[in-house]
């Protein structure tokens, strides 16, 4: 008898905080001048499929009617892996792990969770809706 094995499915995730300060304010500079870097490196990590593009989150996040209500301080990625792993050693084994680690430097404590992960379809691109 044969058993047929489903491939894994890819994996998005969606992370999303609230900046302590203005985007402009030289506290979160570090976080905020990283973020071109971080990204192309996720870009080019193994297990990377795809991420929503920066005008695209910016539209979103602006958006008062959107999942973010207008938060003008609000930080946000949306993006599709391979798998957990590859997501996880992207954030972990990368320069993204060194900028996780101050995140209390600036993001403002939640009262629920930051991240969100579930299974997408192959080709198939979320949206914050």
């Amino acid at each position: 008898m044969t058993h047929l094995t489903q491939p894994p499915m890819p994996l998005a995730e969606l992370n999303f905080g609230t900046l302590r300060h203005d985007w402009d304010d030289p506290r979160v500079a570090p976080f905020v001048e990283a973020i071109d870097k971080v990204n192309a490196i996720a870009r080019r990590s193994p297990g990377f499929i795809w991420m929503l593009g920066d005008e695209e989150m910016d539209a979103a996040q602006k958006d008062p009617d959107g999942p973010f209500g207008d938060n003008k301080r609000v930080a946000s990625t949306l993006s599709v892996w391979e798998d957990g792993a590859s997501l996880m050693a992207f954030v972990h084994k990368t320069l993204h792990q060194r900028f996780m680690v101050r995140a209390a430097d600036w993001f403002e404590p939640l009262d629920r969770s930051h991240l969100v992960m579930w299974p997408v379809a192959i080709g198939h691109r979320p949206t914050l809706a």
